[in-house]
């Protein structure tokens, strides 16, 4: 019996090799997360969902703060919208060996929910998805994410670049590539019209959800400073959000004055920037809002 259970583990192990050698051929061609849940531990982490995953450039605040060493760790609005699920992955990331710097980029959806009770954490949609079923963020390779959440052919880790239009930086920035000929985006802004119309009549403001907004901002202050940002969006997108939660802002402004948060809405310079389909920054356009950024957080810390 010893020798068959000695024979089973080294089968076993033999069987594990070949497994995890295709699991490290996964790169930031994978998909949009991947790469996200490999990485270290975190000091300064930019949080958020789709927009400032690719609005929020850590290679330009670097370039102002080369001794923060910002992450992007944002992920979508149906991933990583505030609640029980994305706080417990930002706690699992953080490096508390230091103090950090951290923005919290904020939109209506990030607190708002599809729920019949909004306020049921029960039923946010998160839990099931890859920030509320990855407990182990700094994994390389994370066969547990990938075992969970890759739903590809695990072959296609083999092929390059399996989709060339989307690259997760080990910085955590994810580069969207498309063609930004006036007729491409104009469909993709009106497709992305019609969803969040739809979000609109679906989702309503969630209560506990603006809870957890606050408890990982007071979480976050415990590990250094804080700063709350609203990305610009184009007009067509801005409208809909004037409908869905016309006092948004007034909501933020309440929470940056209770925490001590300084807080920058950039919706008003909408018209300046450039976006894939409305609702996000082309890169080159997140490169200038990255700077704004990083201005702003420069005139603040010399108050």
């Amino acid at each position: 019996m010893k020798k068959f259970l000695i024979h089973s583990v080294l089968f076993l192990g033999l069987l594990a090799i070949p497994v995890v050698w295709l699991f490290s051929q996964a790169d930031g061609y994978t998909d949009p997360f991947y790469l996200r849940f490999t990485s270290p531990k975190q000091q300064s982490m930019i949080i958020g969902t789709s927009r400032s995953a690719q609005g929020i450039r850590p290679d330009v605040l670097n370039v102002r703060f080369p001794e923060v060493d910002f992450y992007n760790y944002s992920f979508t609005i149906v991933h990583s919208p505030y609640g029980p699920s994305y706080f417990k992955s930002i706690q699992r990331k953080i490096d508390k060996s230091s103090k950090g710097t951290f923005i919290v980029a904020v939109d209506p959806w990030s607190i708002a929910s599809v729920a019949e009770d909004p306020n049921d954490e029960t039923r946010f949609v998160e839990k099931k998805n890859a920030v509320g079923n990855t407990d182990w963020v700094s994994m390389d390779p994370n066969v547990v994410y990938l075992l969970n959440n890759y739903n590809n052919s695990y072959f296609n880790l083999l092929k390059e670049k399996a989709n060339p239009k989307e690259l997760l930086h080990d910085d955590g920035w994810l580069e969207i590539t498309v063609r930004m000929d006036p007729g491409n985006v104009r469909g993709r802004t009106k497709a992305k019209v019609k969803s969040y119309t739809k979000k609109f009549q679906n989702q309503r403001f969630s209560e506990v959800r603006m809870q957890y907004l606050d408890k990982i901002i007071t979480f976050l202050q415990k590990n250094g400073d804080v700063y709350m940002v609203r990305l610009p969006i184009s007009k067509e997108v801005m409208e809909i959000e004037k409908r869905f939660s016309p006092d948004f802002n007034t909501k933020m402004e309440k929470l940056s004055n209770e925490k001590g948060v300084p807080y920058l809405d950039l919706t008003p310079q909408n018209e300046l920037y450039t976006y894939t389909d409305g609702n996000h920054l082309y890169k080159e356009s997140a490169k200038e809002v990255s700077e704004r950024i990083a201005e702003w957080i420069e005139k603040e810390n010399l108050n």
